[in-house]
């Protein structure tokens, strides 16, 4: 770096595994590197904007952004697109991570990587590679890849290649877009070492006969870092898909997100075999216990839903994480006991409830330095990424884990407790900024309206409006874009009304 140091804010001796890509442009020097605080630790993303100004350097350096906390991370590798931002890969724990810097989205790929690397067509090209090693459960070492276009991976699109090797790097072809781009793959582990060359990425030959998903939710605030991930969902030796998840939604919104934690539907049935794997905890216990405090939590649950009727059929999993029980990343698998169930077609879904939802999340980061040398082309698209607190998670394998491992946790099914009367508690937190959560109840199947009010009056928002079977429900009210003060919050459903106050403080 030609500044006074030479140094890149936030690195220190423990920094390593630094890798830089520059932009595609002809706007001076735009570089967007990644780097690891040590060997195994946190994943950082940071942009750099170079211009020379006569005899010195303008130089402009974004404050480094965490985009994986510290666990078990290894190998990072960017590309720069043409549009200034970036696509990175690492592997975290055991699967190669896809990280596309302006979606509030994190894909997964894989099983026990070892190794990936990232690269994109020459020229103006936003379609690329990004390729992993991995030694799955069958002992067999082999190289994937999967190929993204405008940044965005196509899940459908791995590959198993012709090499084996331990150690991968994609490379550019001889066209400037992403045909005929090859990966080198380098074979370590016993005598005679060797580099082998794989077969053309692209076009592609054909796609993956079978593709095992899962689907979850990432949380980061200050020191909280928490991942679930329900993965390998296998009925009567069918794996089931989720529904589609586009990367243009903001998932950071709690409601977006929960919108497509959804399986496809599937018949279930009383003597039905059903497994799945589960990817959940903290990347630190202790940490996040001090971070959650008193009135930190994370609540999430897995129900069964019918298809029919959208009631409720059982519900799998039900937990409440705090301060006092928060445990680092499990992976458990389990089975189902669907005894006493009648036959029919149903979904998974998971639901998220959580008070740590960052108000500036999903917004652009700001910076105090000085942007008047920066071209405006830059400062509205890249200087305006942002970092959102809550990611979804999409995981993508062409081997079922689960049906691999040899012990399971069995689950018996929580059939839903109807309740004898209507209720609209109170909301959770109160005072409340700016989000909270309101719970209500319902006896039997009917319309139900959930407005919000101001004291004057005006409706400012409609939580609920229109049919609800009978049932346990809960709701979320940002208030983000109101100001601070009193609000009434006020249920209809049939005869009965109720209304409650809540107190927005900013």
């Amino acid at each position: 770096m030609p500044d006074d140091q030479g140094l890149l804010n936030g690195t220190n001796a423990s920094t390593t595994n630094v890798q830089l890509s520059i932009v595609p442009s002809d706007l001076d020097f735009c570089i967007n590197l990644v780097r690891q605080a040590g060997p195994t630790g946190a994943i950082y993303g940071q942009f750099l904007y170079l211009q020379p100004d006569y005899s010195e350097w303008f130089i402009y350096q974004e404050n480094p952004v965490m985009i994986s906390y510290p666990t078990a991370n290894l190998c990072p590798s960017i590309v720069s697109l043409p549009n200034y931002y970036y696509n990175a890969c690492w592997i975290e724990v055991q699967n190669m991570a896809f990280y596309k810097a302006e979606s509030s989205v994190r894909y997964y790929y894989g099983t026990y990587g070892t190794s990936c690397s990232i690269n994109r067509g020459g020229g103006g090209s936003s379609s690329g590679f990004a390729v992993w090693s991995q030694q799955p459960s069958s002992g067999t070492k082999s190289n994937k890849s999967i190929r993204y276009d405008n940044g965005t991976p196509i899940s459908s699109s791995i590959q198993t290649l012709s090499t084996t090797g331990k150690y991968v790097q994609v490379g550019n072809g001889p066209t400037s877009d992403h045909s005929y781009m090859q990966v080198s793959s380098f074979y370590p582990n016993s005598l005679p070492y060797y580099f082998s060359t794989s077969q053309t990425l692209g076009p592609l030959s054909k796609s993956s006969p079978k593709i095992v998903e899962g689907r979850g939710f990432i949380i980061k605030k200050g020191d909280v870092y928490f991942k679930y991930n329900l993965e390998g969902l296998n009925v009567d030796g069918q794996d089931i898909a989720f529904i589609d998840a586009s990367d243009e939604v903001d998932y950071s919104k709690i409601d977006n997100l929960n919108n497509v934690l959804l399986t496809e539907p599937f018949q279930l049935k009383e003597d039905s075999k059903v497994i799945f794997m589960e990817e959940s905890g903290f990347a630190d216990s202790i940490v996040a216990s001090k971070a959650l405090g008193k009135e930190g939590y994370i609540h999430y649950k897995v129900e069964l839903i019918d298809e029919a009727t959208g009631n409720i059929v059982g519900t799998i999993k039900n937990v409440n994480l705090n301060a006092s029980n928060v445990h680092t990343t499990q992976k458990p698998t389990y089975s189902l006991n669907t005894k006493g169930l009648d036959s029919k077609i149903v979904r998974a879904k998971i639901t998220l409830e959580t008070n740590l939802v960052d108000e500036n999340s999903g917004k652009p980061t700001t910076t105090a330095q000085d942007l008047s040398h920066i071209p405006p082309a830059i400062r509205e698209k890249r200087l305006n990424i942002k970092n959102p607190n809550i990611i979804l998670t999409k995981s993508y394998s062409e081997e079922n884990v689960s049906l691999a491992k040899a012990i399971f946790e069995q689950l018996e099914l929580e059939k839903p407790d109807i309740p004898i009367s209507y209720s609209l508690e109170q909301n959770y937190p109160n005072p409340f900024n700016p989000a909270t959560t309101i719970h209500y109840e319902l006896p039997k199947a009917g319309n139900v309206t959930i407005n919000v009010y101001n004291l004057l009056g005006e409706e400012v928002a409609t939580l609920v409006k229109g049919e609800k079977q009978e049932g346990r429900y809960s709701v979320t009210f940002d208030g983000s874009l109101l100001s601070s003060g009193t609000y009434l919050v006020r249920m209809q459903s049939g005869n009965y009304s109720k209304t409650i106050k809540i107190l927005l403080i900013k």
